[in-house]
């Protein structure tokens, strides 16, 4: 493992610790009457790990060290080592898929979606959580776009039921730091949309605006989206999609 992978590494597990996030509480309340759990991107499997049920927990992950490491520390959950945008898992096999902080970093967003909704069961769950790198009044640290054309833009934005449209990122080289090598800028508009458009019956969104840090630059954007204020509402900091199959 490269010094780059263990600071990721690193990073993503302080990122697990994080068990206030409202996508971490509702994984843990859908995870009580779900006999089988997937996660999309489990990494060195804490936030898999540490659920509380006696159903079945399985995590995916790409990463040798990852699941390595994963296997070891928790030894009474399932880890495969897997692209996520090929899972090698039966259909309508889960009750419970979700994903924390990780479709930012992949290549083919729509692919690792539809693998999603391929093994999830009938009326089973899909809970989401990424950065709102999309919004119009944000950016990924790997953006080159200017600030401005990308706010006027969004203003007249048109989406699409069958894409997603993430602008793609390239990964920033050298040391890593948070959100280093994203790949794509998620945005919660579109993605609801295309859920809606794969059959998912759409539970809860949200871009929480609640969490934002407080910016003067944000200010009359954060009013708006408070007052759920369309497109405003949808520029929040993060992504929280709660869907139904």
């Amino acid at each position: 493992m490269t010094k780059k992978e263990e600071k990721y590494y690193k990073i993503s597990a302080e990122a697990s610790r994080n068990v206030s996030h409202p996508a971490v509480i509702a994984i843990k309340e859908t995870v009580k009457t779900a006999k089988k759990i997937l996660d999309l991107g489990c990494g060195e499997g804490m936030r898999l790990g540490n659920l509380k049920t006696s159903g079945e927990k399985v995590g995916v992950d790409i990463s040798d060290f990852a699941i390595n490491k994963a296997r070891n520390k928790y030894p009474k959950a399932k880890f495969i080592k897997t692209d996520i945008e090929r899972l090698p898992l039966k259909s309508n096999s889960f009750d419970l898929v979700y994903s924390m902080f990780v479709i930012e970093h992949v290549a083919a967003p729509e692919k690792v979606l539809k693998e999603a909704v391929r093994v999830l069961r009938k009326s089973g769950t899909l809970i989401l959580g990424a950065p709102n790198y999309g919004a119009p009044n944000r950016r990924s640290p790997n953006s080159k776009e200017n600030k401005l054309a990308k706010l006027i833009k969004g203003f007249f934005h048109k989406t699409s039921n069958n894409s997603l449209g993430w602008t793609k990122v390239k990964p920033t080289k050298g040391e890593y730091f948070i959100d280093a090598d994203t790949q794509v800028e998620p945005y919660i508009e579109t993605l609801v949309k295309f859920l809606q458009n794969l059959g998912l019956k759409i539970v809860r969104v949200s871009s929480l605006w609640e969490i934002d840090d407080f910016s003067v630059k944000q200010f009359a954007f954060r009013v708006l989206g408070s007052l759920k204020i369309p497109p405003f509402v949808y520029w929040g900091p993060q992504i929280f999609v709660i869907a139904k199959k």
